[in-house]
C-alpha cells in the first residue's frame, strides 16, 4: 500500500513513517495525557480557577517570546548539515540572554501591577523557569537535527508522564490554577536539564566552528518568532481581558481537543525541516504540493470524525464542560487550515524567506487581535471562534502564495540528495 502510494505522488513515504513513527507513538501517549490532565481539569478545578490557569499559561508564553526562540530551528538546521561541537556555544550565549530576559521579568511582577486575580508566587517561578526552560530545551533542536527521534519521543514522554502526574496531584490537592502551573513549570524545567546533561555527555568536545551565523540566523528567527509568539496568545489573552476567566475556561476547553489534533500535525516540522534543509528548493517546492493534498485529506476526515464524536465525549467525560462542545465542533474545522499552515512555515523557515516569514506573523497578530476584539464584544465566545477561523483562512492564504508564487531563494543551490 505505501510502496502504490510512493509510486504515484513520487513521494519517500515509508522514510517519513519510518521515523515519524517514533514521533507518532509521542503523540498518542500525549493525547493520552492530555485526556487525564482535562479530566483533572474539568472535575477538580473551578471553572475561574482554570481560566486563571490558562491566562497564567500564555503569561508564560509572553515572556517566553522574549527570549532567543528562533535559535532552536537554526541549530537543527545546523546539525542536520553536519555542523558538529556548536552545541554548548549555542548554550552558553543563550544563557546570558536569558538572564537579561529573567531580571526584566522580575522587575515587572515585583514592582508594576498584575492581572485582576494574578498572585506573584506562581509569576516569580515562572520568570525563574523561563531562564532555564529555554535555554536548555535546546536538546531537542540537538537530536532533532541528528535524525534521533527514538531519543526526542523517549524525552517527550517521560517529560509529559511527570508532567501529568504533577498537574494531576496539584489539581486534586490544591483546587488551584496558581499551584498547578508552578507545579508544571518546575518540573519540565527539571527535565530539560536532565535531557540537555545528556546531550553534554554524548557530544564529542572537539574544536567548535564559528556560531555566528547560526546566531544571526537565530537572532532573525526569534525576533520574527516574537510576533508569532504574541499572536498565538492574543486569542486567550483578549478572551480573559474582555469576557473574563469562566469564558476562558470554557473557550479553552472547546479548543483543547481540536489542537491535540493540530499536535499531530506538528510532526511534520520535526521530520521536514531536516529534509528540506538538505534538499534543492526547487524540488522541494515541487513535491510540496502532493503533501499539501495528502495532508487536507488527512486532517479533513480527522476534523469531520471529531464533530460527529464531540458530543458523546464531552458529555461523557466533560459533562461540566457541555456548553463548549459547538464552540469545539466549530474549531475543529479550523484545525483543517492551520494543518496545512504547518508545511508551509516549515519551507519558509528551511529556506530563509525572512520578509515572508515576518510579513505573515505580523498579518497573524494583527487579524487576530482586530477581528477578535471587534467580534468579541459583540458575540461573545462565538466571536472568538470565528474571529480564529476567519484570520487562520487568510493567513493561509498568504503562505501559499509565498511559497509558491515568489522567486526562489538565491542561495538555494545546496547539495541535492
Amino acid at each position: 500500500m505505501i510502496s502504490f502510494f510512493e509510486k504515484k505522488l513520487n513521494l519517500h513515504l515509508s522514510t517519513y513513517i519510518k521515523e515519524g513513527g517514533f514521533l507518532a507513538v509521542s503523540y498518542i501517549i500525549g493525547i493520552f495525557c492530555t485526556l487525564l490532565t482535562s479530566l483533572a481539569f474539568a472535575h477538580l478545578l473551578p471553572k475561574s480557577e482554570y481560566g486563571l490557569y490558562k491566562l497564567l499559561l500564555s503569561i508564560s508564553a509572553i515572556m517566553g517570546a522574549f527570549t532567543l526562540t528562533g535559535i532552536n530551528t537554526a541549530t537543527t538546521r545546523a546539525i542536520a548539515q553536519n555542523s558538529t561541537g556548536i552545541y554548548r556555544k549555542i548554550i552558553t550565549y543563550q544563557l546570558l540572554w536569558n538572564s537579561l530576559i529573567t531580571i526584566c521579568a522580575l522587575i515587572y511582577v515585583l514592582f508594576f501591577p498584575l492581572p485582576q486575580g494574578v498572585t506573584k508566587f506562581p509569576l516569580l517561578i515562572i520568570s525563574f523557569s523561563t531562564l532555564l526552560l529555554t535555554t536548555y530545551n535546546t536538546y531537542s533542536a540537538y537530536y532533532n537535527g541528528k535524525r534521533n527521534f527514538k531519543v526526542l519521543t523517549t524525552a517527550s514522554i517521560s517529560t509529559t508522564i511527570v508532567q501529568t502526574l504533577t498537574i494531576i496531584l496539584l489539581a486534586w490537592s490544591t483546587h488551584s490554577g496558581a499551584y498547578v502551573i508552578s507545579g508544571f513549570f518546575v518540573v519540565q524545567t527539571i527535565m530539560s536539564i536532565y535531557f540537555h546533561l545528556k546531550v553534554l555527555r554524548e557530544e564529542k568536545d572537539v574544536p567548535a566552528p564559528s556560531v555566528k551565523p547560526i546566531l544571526n540566523y537565530g537572532i532573525k528567527l526569534s525576533i520574527i518568532s516574537f510576533v508569532k509568539n504574541i499572536a498565538e496568545q492574543s486569542d486567550k489573552i483578549l478572551t480573559f481581558s474582555l469576557l473574563g476567566p469562566v469564558a476562558l475556561a470554557i473557550y479553552s476547553f472547546a479548543y483543547a481537543l481540536p489542537d491535540q489534533m493540530r499536535g499531530f500535525y506538528k510532526i511534520i516540522p520535526s521530520l521536514a525541516l531536516p529534509h528540506f534543509s538538505a534538499k534543492d528548493e526547487s524540488r522541494v517546492r515541487s513535491q510540496l504540493k502532493k503533501y499539501l493534498l495528502l495532508l487536507f485529506g488527512i486532517a479533513l476526515f480527522g476534523s469531520c470524525t471529531y464533530v460527529l464524536i464531540a458530543p458523546i465525549i464531552f458529555h461523557t467525560l466533560f459533562p461540566t464542560y457541555l456548553e463548549s462542545i459547538r464552540y469545539s465542533q466549530a474549531l475543529s474545522i479550523t484545525t483543517v487550515i492551520l494543518a496545512l499552515q504547518i508545511p508551509l512555515v516549515s519551507y519558509l523557515n528551511a529556506y530563509k524567506k525572512t520578509r515572508a516569514i515576518i510579513i505573515s506573523n505580523f498579518a497573524q497578530l494583527i487579524l487576530d487581535s482586530s477581528i477578535i476584539i471587534i467580534c468579541a464584544q459583540q458575540y461573545g465566545i462565538w466571536g472568538v471562534v470565528v474571529g480564529k477561523m476567519v484570520s487562520a483562512t487568510i493567513l493561509l492564504l498568504l503562505l501559499l502564495v509565498f511559497t509558491f508564487f515568489t522567486p526562489l531563494s538565491s542561495s538555494e543551490q545546496v547539495t541535492h540528495s
